[in-house]
């Protein structure tokens, strides 16, 4: 960025960047976790996208950890290799940073565990720029982080009471997910409109009652006042019989 100048360093330091709203420019930021639920702590994660020229190590401090990329004009599937400060490596996951559009803009938020069975469920997202976090477990009840798989369709909850977001999807081959029409999108209780170029992708399904399916979602959308608004998260939530 021509107006934000990074400068020389000659030791381990931070600097924030600011990165304008860009459609092919998506940033994550991960939150590590051990299996029982605590911080991974310090540490690297190699960060490989699928087609791109190079891949890239961006430090994990405290267990979070910030980067940008560019994205590719479809699915960027990508692997995040976690390292513990020695350089061994922890574990590996699969993750998508894209999807088969590149019409919203992509900031994300996911939460990564050391161990695929890991009992913990979230979803992080924002409405209007404006962050929000359910947190829970498979044995919980509330809040509700649920896949409920239908004829056709599948209905994901993801509520707190009358907060959070609601809807129906489609899934193609597996994984690759769509928002459908079989459900009313419903935020904070309120039934909507999707607006237009709504992006949804699932990058974990296990597809058997009591897995875990993962994904993230982009999408303009309308209240019952056809006031404009925009929703994006990311979520780990339990597949329901």
């Amino acid at each position: 960025m021509p107006d934000q100048n990074i400068g020389s360093f000659f030791s381990p330091s931070t600097k924030k960047v600011v990165l304008p709203d860009r459609i092919d420019v998506g940033t994550l930021e991960g939150n590590v976790y051990n299996c029982d639920g605590s911080s991974f702590g310090n540490g690297f994660v190699l960060i490989s996208q699928q087609n791109a020229k190079d891949n890239y190590i961006v430090p994990v401090l405290n267990g979070t950890f910030k980067t940008a990329n560019w994205l590719n004009v479809a699915y960027s599937f990508s692997t995040l290799t976690f390292m513990h400060t020695g350089g061994d490596t922890a574990f590996k996951i699969n993750t998508c940073l894209g999807s088969q559009f590149v019409k919203n803009v992509k900031r994300l938020q996911e939460n990564f565990y050391t161990c695929p069975e890991a009992n913990y469920l979230y979803c992080n997202f924002q409405i209007d720029g404006q962050s929000q976090t359910f947190s829970g477990n498979m044995d919980q009840s509330s809040p509700i982080l649920t896949a409920k798989p239908g004829p056709g369709s599948t209905e994901i909850t993801m509520t707190d009471g009358t907060k959070g977001i609601s809807f129906s999807m489609w899934i193609l081959d597996g994984n690759f997910g769509n928002f459908s029409g079989d459900a009313p999108l419903m935020v904070n209780g309120i039934a909507c409109r999707y607006g237009a170029d709504p992006e949804h992708t699932i990058y974990r399904n296990d597809n058997v009652p009591n897995g875990i399916m993962e994904g993230w979602f982009a999408a303009d959308y309308l209240d019952s006042n056809n006031k404009p608004h925009k929703m994006s998260g990311n979520f780990r939530i339990k597949i329901s019989s």
